[in-house]
């Protein structure tokens, strides 16, 4: 322990004048206890000259450099964390060293993108964390991070990549996705295009609640073949008539499980399915139409509203039956604001690229240019931070036990007196 109480006591004495009294106080303290300090070095005097002149202090470079370095250990920490927690949502009984490598190899996806895409890091890696929670593989996940960042661009919308974008990319390429007719990088982007395009036209303020629909639907309407420009076109509409979030997404399953026994309700009504076997939403949905107007007819309005609202929700339950109104009322529309011109539009968008037109003219703008000129610099210092670590955490455990034998010297010596020499050792560390 005197070695320790050595080391905290000259870090200490290199600091402002004003600790020395009472470091001088401990140092009597610590000399009785048998763990003498040695004496702070005396000045130094030229030859020849009547007046002594101190050496020279390197204290404002060693401020200057901690103010960057500082930073950078906390970055390269923070880094470092977010890498352990991939390793614990990896699978595939890799051992500790393969987990690693995978975890690693994300990472350098995540700093590659950080500087592409002008975000930081822990936005990618959290992304990451999210699509490898829901079962993608490594690859898929780098790439749903990377979409979901671009979605979260265009979409204003940054503040929810890991927490709603990524989980809904990852919902919809796993249970949809191998359906799609295209390579695994692109039917990501695909479905970023239209979740990005969905939150646009119906103006989504919270993407969770796009996620939350999702958590109910995705799963049903893959193991029918809806395709995913007809179940985004149904859970944007009902987000917009103000059916949101689980509401949604309970609706739209019970609708699906529902359907095959409307027509004892509604005669007519029923799924459709095309040549492939993979059933229709819209067509499926419009089989119900001739049956309501049939049942209302001469009816006044009101009474027409309240026999269709009983109907709906003898034939589908009552979770369902707002849900169902929400999706009839967009069908009777026509042209772009009808469903069929929203499921048009969201296959449009993943036909042109919509999220990597969008984004690529927003990074070209001043902003854009700023912002990815800071995420390098992050990325920068992270690296500095990430290689700076292991030294660091060996100093700081040796500062941490001198000021824990420091705290037991003073334990008698008062709080004030203990609180300057532990925030001497402390600024001595950090310069």
């Amino acid at each position: 322990m005197a070695g320790d109480l050595q080391v905290a006591l000259r870090i200490g004495a290199r600091l402002d004048k004003t600790f020395r009294a009472t470091i001088d106080r401990a140092g009597k303290a610590i000399k009785g206890l048998g763990a003498g300090v040695a004496p702070a070095p005396a000045p130094t005097a030229k030859a020849g000259a009547g007046k002594t002149k101190k050496p020279p202090s390197g204290r404002p470079l060693g401020a200057l450099g901690a103010v960057g370095v500082i930073p950078a250990l906390l970055r390269g920490r923070a880094l470092a964390g977010r890498e352990a927690d991939l390793v614990t949502v990896l699978s595939g009984g890799d051992d500790a060293d393969a987990l690693a490598a995978r975890a690693y190899a994300l990472r350098r996806h995540a700093q590659r993108d950080s500087l592409a895409l002008g975000v930081g890091t822990d936005v990618i890696t959290g992304a990451q964390y999210e699509a490898l929670s829901g079962g993608l593989s490594d690859a898929a996940a780098a790439d749903a991070a990377r979409v979901a960042v671009r979605v979260g661009a265009v979409t204003r919308s940054q503040d929810s990549v890991a927490s709603a974008i990524a989980p809904a990319l990852t919902r919809l390429y796993r249970d949809m996705g191998p359906g799609m007719a295209a390579a695994p990088a692109e039917r990501m982007e695909r479905i970023g295009d239209m979740v990005a395009r969905t939150q646009q036209r119906y103006q989504i303020p919270q993407l969770g609640e796009l996620v939350q629909a999702l958590s109910y639907t995705a799963g049903g309407a893959s193991a029918r073949g809806i395709p995913i420009p007809q179940l985004l076109a149904a859970l944007g509409q009902a987000q917009h008539r103000g059916v949101v979030g689980s509401r949604a997404g309970t609706g739209l399953a019970a609708i699906l499980s529902q359907l095959g026994d409307a027509g004892e309700t509604l005669p007519g009504a029923g799924p459709v399915y095309d040549a492939a076997g993979r059933m229709d939403l819209l067509a499926s949905l419009r089989s119900v139409l001739p049956a309501l107007e049939a049942a209302t007819a001469g009816m006044s309005r009101d009474d027409a509203t309240t026999e269709r609202g009983r109907l709906l929700e003898e034939a589908f339950g009552r979770e369902a039956a707002e849900v169902v109104l929400a999706l009839l009322d967009a069908l009777r529309e026509s042209g772009p604001a009808s469903l069929e011109g929203a499921v048009e539009d969201l296959r449009g968008a993943a036909d042109v690229g919509l999220v990597g037109q969008q984004f690529a003219e927003r990074v070209s703008r001043p902003l854009g240019q700023w912002d990815r000129g800071l995420a390098g610099i992050g990325t920068g210092m992270e690296a500095l931070g990430l290689g700076l670590l292991p030294l660091a955490g060996a100093g700081l455990e040796r500062v941490g036990r001198a000021a824990h034998a420091v705290g037991e010297v003073l334990e008698g010596e008062g709080l004030e007196d203990g609180l300057t020499i532990l925030g001497a050792i402390a600024a001595g560390a950090a310069a």
